[in-house]
């Protein structure tokens, strides 16, 4: 198994049911990302941060409860999940 985070072989332990190398776990819990944020969009037309190693999408939305909807700079800003934004945007 690799790091969920950088895809390291060497995973020490899990976290939210994905495996981590210790660097990394230790970066998740601090909510800490290891890569700075380079306001990188997940898709055209939303406001998520790009995934990628040091910042898995691995947090729940806080609205629907979906898991593995954001990443820690997505719950930094307190955004919630693409398909709920849009609901609230657009009166659902």
């Amino acid at each position: 198994m690799s790091c969920y985070g950088c895809g390291d072989e060497d995973t020490e332990t899990t976290f939210m049911e994905q495996p981590f190398c210790w660097p990394c776990y230790k970066a998740i819990k601090s909510g800490v990302s290891q890569i700075p944020d380079k306001c990188e969009f997940a898709n055209e037309g939303s406001a998520l941060r790009a995934a990628g190693p040091g910042n898995p999408r691995i947090y729940p939305c806080p609205n629907c409860k979906e898991p593995n909807r954001l990443t820690s700079q997505d719950c930094a800003r307190g955004y919630q999940c693409d398909r709920c934004a849009d609901q609230a945007e657009m009166g659902f």
